[in-house]
């Protein structure tokens, strides 16, 4: 930051990979700047270098090309003094799915399923294919209480295409696991796996995905969504009637249908609002389904295409209502046979098939068999059941610490372990006693017993603060690790470091003293593993030592009679609808936490909503997080962001303007503030350079014309001129064409003096000389105005 602003925009990097780049990256907006780095790990020098001058020459760099290529025989050539133009002969790729072949695969001819292997020599089977929005774009038109799932029926198409293709292609039974989520822009790889045949001629089926890696070392969860069993046979259709609509029937409303739906939570889109017309009479529902024309071409690589099966359901929401608001969806198929292949209209009967069960009887135009379904069940579905299907596979996920329970305190081991206690730990624990680790030693080399583990209990070293107290505690704790692991007598010992209240467990506030200890141990784990055992105790605790050793765990900590050891949990859910940053539990960072705010409420008229790009972080929100701040105040009160919604009374902004200024519960993605105190930003500005100047310059403008009411020609005295007002206070002084006298610290002098303040101007801020001083740079007349800054 200091070279860009110095004028400095082009950073080559000289070394063995892009590491100071990529870091450069996130201090410096690179529209403003170009980085290049030499060489780039695990790629070819040459090829990277090559780039590397490439990207300088093009930055406008003074490269030597002679240089470069001198040896190669490469020369100098002409450009054609005519138009180059050209014509493409070769066809461009596509984004459909490749040749199989090549990855050793037979081809399938279907739309989701690209390829199939058998497994070695045994007669299994295992197709593989790939599924997202742009190769089956009607999937999002089938919502489910606000989720985009791939339909039931797409699964049982995908199991009925692999039985197929093995020679089993009925479906005995088939069972639904957990909901197949596509998200918008994502992919997932399909795997259906066949096993072999029994003696009844059956065999399993499962159907897994796995969402597509971004990257490499990208590898998601495979998550089982069904499983099942497939046979032989053909599908057959008693009792068709030979007149359509049959006789005896009343007409349902279409419309009737899908207003039905969307109230128990099914959102379709027109891909599956394909119910045409639709009859009843006392034992079944008759139904004419047909896809848009848009899907209609779509059809005819399936067996039936899953949107048009799924809405042969449709009709038969009435024998599956049972008038409150839950959603049915498939669980359960059985005697499933598809018949005819890829038609986009078809006839349906519908019965019932017992409590939450329909049998389904799909046949063509010209009544040949299209599909039967014996018996197809229902069970209602939850939001959350959704919500974490949507969550599973992610690795990209928040993670947090738990203190899970290992065992009880009071617990007992078998053995007994020796154990040899330094320093006074008073009743803690038994075992030798010795004054330090020298002590230790000198009895080992005198013929001792080496010990099974070593305990000592670190606590606050006396300090005139708590960081003074946190520094000593930290160089005591060194020095005793170090002297531990140059010892060759304790080298298959283990160390039990032992402290009180220096994490954080639940609710609790760490002692700030003892609390770099645990991290300076975890360190020295690290590089050691099976060497040290840290244990927190809370008030009193005199744990079995011999019990902790048993349970293998590096950290521990005693909490009311449980023994816990750390893990990692996945954070909860997101908040749905606005969030903020706040501090729930005052006295630590640990207890800053997501929650909801009312940054989507609706406007007052002379409100705007902000979208949030940056926020300016002050030291008065440290003191807010750690308790200190009096009363009761938001996190985050300055941001920039760009204009999502203006109030009514508001007219000079609009909706993508991007401004700067005061904003309350800024540290979030939204947030709603009044127009008086937002402005447009300066032309050129980044966002974090316009979050970083609202607080301080209108705090500095507030105290130097409301409050003092400054004017041309008057002396100013900013009081810590260096600090955040401070610097915003000499700068608007000059401005208002105030004459500046400042005070700082000796080491930021130069910082006030780059401000443009005279060097017999400053003084220091860490006694009262200045006053002396500044009577004598005026003589005696002293300053008009004064901002403790």
């Amino acid at each position: 930051r200091t070279l860009r602003s110095e004028g400095v925009s082009r950073f080559l990097e000289l070394g063995p990979d892009g590491v100071l780049t990529g870091l450069a990256r996130q201090c410096v907006d690179e529209d403003a700047a170009v980085f290049a780095a030499a060489l780039r790990a695990k790629r070819d020098e040459g090829e990277a270098f090559a780039g590397f001058l490439a990207q300088a020459h093009v930055a406008g760099v003074e490269v030597d090309w002679p240089a470069f290529y001198a040896g190669t025989g490469a020369r100098r050539v002409d450009l054609p003094t005519y138009a180059f133009q050209r014509d493409r002969f070769w066809v461009s790729p596509t984004a459909g799915i490749g040749d199989p072949a090549a990855a050793g695969l037979g081809r399938i001819d279907h739309p989701l399923l690209a390829g199939a292997v058998q497994v070695g020599d045994r007669d299994e089977w295992l197709l593989t294919g790939r599924m997202s929005s742009e190769s089956a774009p009607w999937v999002s038109d089938h919502v489910v209480l606000g989720t985009v799932i791939v339909p039931g029926t797409a699964l049982v198409e995908l199991a009925v295409a692999a039985g197929r293709h093995a020679g089993s292609p009925v479906i005995e039974e088939l069972v639904l696991e957990t909901p197949l989520i596509l998200t918008d822009n994502a992919a997932v790889r399909l795997q259906v796996m066949v096993g072999a045949s029994d003696e009844d001629g059956c065999r399993e089926v499962a159907i897994y995905s796995q969402p597509e890696a971004a990257g490499p070392g990208d590898e998601r969860e495979m998550t089982c969504h069904a499983r099942g069993t497939m046979t032989n046979g053909t599908p057959s259709i008693a009792d068709w009637p030979a007149q359509w609509p049959p006789a005896d029937t009343e007409p349902i409303p279409v419309d009737a249908i899908y207003t039905r739906t969307a109230e128990i939570g099914f959102d379709y889109g027109p891909a599956f609002q394909s119910v045409r017309a639709a009859w009843r009479d006392d034992e079944h529902v008759y139904a004419e389904v047909a896809l848009p024309d848009e899907y209609a071409d779509g059809a005819k690589g399936y067996g039936i295409h899953p949107a048009l099966f799924d809405a042969s359901l449709h009709s038969g929401v009435g024998w599956l209502d049972r008038g409150d608001s839950k959603a049915d969806v498939p669980f359960s198929w059985s005697g499933v046979a598809i018949g005819a292949v890829g038609l986009a209209r078809v006839l349906v009967r519908i019965t019932s098939g017992g409590e939450q069960a329909l049998r389904l009887d799909i046949v063509s135009e010209d009544g040949q068999p299209v599909a039967t379904v014996r018996t197809l069940a229902f069970r209602p579905v939850q939001q959350s059941q959704l919500e974490n299907a949507t969550q599973r596979g992610k690795q990209d996920s928040l993670y947090q610490l738990d203190w899970v329970t290992v065992a009880e305190a009071g617990q007992r081991s078998s053995g007994s372990a020796r154990l040899a206690v330094l320093g006074d730990v008073g009743e803690m624990a038994a075992g030798e006693r010795f004054a330090d680790l020298a002590a230790l030693d000198r009895a080992l080399a005198g013929g001792g017993a080496v010990p099974d583990a070593v305990l000592v209990a670190i606590g606050a070293q006396p300090g005139a603060h708590r960081a003074e107290a946190a520094r000593e505690t930290t160089e005591h704790t060194l020095a005793l690790l170090r002297e531990y692991l140059a010892g060759e007598r304790l080298s298959d010992t283990r160390l039990i470091v032992v402290t009180r209240n220096a994490i954080a467990v639940d609710d609790e506030s760490p002692d700030l003293a003892l609390a770099p200890v645990w991290g300076l141990v975890r360190s020295a784990q690290s590089e050691h593993p099976g060497r040290f055992l840290l244990v927190d105790l809370d008030a009193d605790a005199t744990p079995d030592w011999s019990a902790l050793l048993s349970l293998g765990e590096p950290q521990l900590a005693l909490r009311d009679g449980e023994v816990r050891a750390p893990r990692l949990a996945r954070a909860p859910a997101a908040l749905r609808g606005a969030w903020q940053l706040a501090a729930e539990r005052k006295g630590s960072l640990e207890g800053l936490a997501i929650v909801p705010c009312d940054g989507d409420r609706p406007l007052a008229g002379n409100e705007v909503r902000v979208g949030i790009r940056a926020a300016g972080l002050n030291f008065r929100d440290v003191l807010i997080a750690l308790g200190m701040y009096p009363g009761d105040a938001p996190l985050g009160s300055e941001a920039a962001g760009v204009i999502l919604e203006v109030g009514a009374e508001v007219t000079d902004l609009a909706p993508g303007d991007r401004v700067m200024g005061l904003m309350r519960n800024s540290f979030g993605p939204v947030a709603v503030a009044y127009r008086a105190m937002v402005v447009p930003m300066p032309a050129g500005w980044s966002f974090a350079q316009a979050a970083s100047v609202p607080l301080v310059y209108m705090t500095a403008y507030y105290g130097l014309s409301d409050l003092a009411g400054v004017k041309r020609g008057e002396r100013l005295l900013v009081h810590a001129a260096a600090g955040g007002v401070g610097m915003a206070a000499v700068q608007i002084a000059e401005h208002l064409g105030v004459e500046v006298f400042a005070t700082a610290s000796p080491g930021k002098w130069d910082a006030v003096r780059g401000l443009g303040v005279a060097a017999e101007r400053i003084a220091s801020s860490r006694d009262l000389g200045f006053r002396e001083a500044f009577l004598a740079a005026t003589g005696g007349e002293g300053v008009d105005v004064v901002l403790n800054a």
